[in-house]
């Protein structure tokens, strides 16, 4: 599927805030997600920092 704009501005953010995190306090993993999966986590997210 061809991303979109915002699609591309969110990955390059999340990339680059989840590369700056110390892999020896988190853990982190990754995993696919379709897209009304990734809606739905980025809506509660975003939900949940602007508040």
């Amino acid at each position: 599927m061809k991303q979109g704009i915002y699609e591309q501005l969110i990955n390059t953010i999340t990339k680059h805030e989840i590369s700056a995190l110390d892999p020896d306090v988190y853990n982190i993993g990754t995993e696919k997600l379709d897209a009304e999966e990734a809606r739905k986590l980025l809506f509660t997210y975003l939900a949940a920092v602007t508040r």
